[in-house]
């Protein structure tokens, strides 16, 4: 006769990233997770979520380990490889194990972090009256929000204004020409060195 043994523990790690929670994620990049359960009889079935969306499907199942004197109780163990996707900020993924009907445990949440590098919306071209101000305003999509901005031009190679918006008062008609708005941040994923991120955005300036 076989006795059944229900779990009682199921444990999420990530990987390089060890147990940081929330998990800070590149866009784009893998990170991978990997859920275990304790020893049970019979084996456990795993399943994945990503804020209560199964996700199972993107899973590995690994080989059930019976370690010396487990009495055929054996460790359940699943592997995901997850790809950072912006539209997940704020979700979280975790993992549940039943090997006995109606028996589930749950691991504990992790939290995730889309880090992102900036996105400019496009800028128009510009057509001003020769004394008038310019005014340009960056809108600009970044995770983390904390970043540099400046302006730059073709025309005058030494040119540079710091900040979101590009201000030229009494602009003169040697001022026309390309204009580009630079944005730079600096995304630190968890378990991983920082990089930097830029983008440019480019119109034109007719006075």
């Amino acid at each position: 006769m076989t006795i059944l043994v229900p779990i009682t523990r199921v444990s999420i790690q990530s990987y390089p990233s060890g147990d940081d929670n929330p998990i800070k994620i590149v866009q784009g990049s893998r990170q991978r997770f990997t859920c275990a359960s304790d020893g049970g009889r019979p084996a456990s079935r795993i399943q994945w979520y990503l804020s209560g969306t199964n996700i199972t499907g993107d899973s590995k199942v690994q080989a059930d380990i019976c370690n010396p004197g487990c009495n055929g109780k054996v460790i359940s163990s699943s592997a995901l490889e997850y790809i950072g996707n912006n539209v997940d900020n704020g979700n979280n993924i975790y993992c549940t194990a039943v090997n006995i009907v109606g028996h589930i445990v749950r691991s504990y949440y992790i939290d995730i972090v889309i880090l992102y590098g900036p996105m400019i919306s496009a800028i128009s071209d510009q057509i001003i009256q020769e004394g008038n101000t310019l005014r340009v305003i960056s809108n600009i999509d970044a995770n983390p929000v904390s970043m540099l901005v400046w302006w730059s031009s073709a025309s005058e190679l030494s040119f540079r204004q710091y900040g979101p918006v590009l201000i030229i008062r009494n602009i003169q008609r040697t001022y026309s020409g390309y204009y580009t708005c630079h944005s730079m941040n600096t995304l630190i994923p968890s378990g991983q060195p920082s990089q930097n991120r830029t983008s440019v955005k480019r119109f034109y300036v007719t006075v």
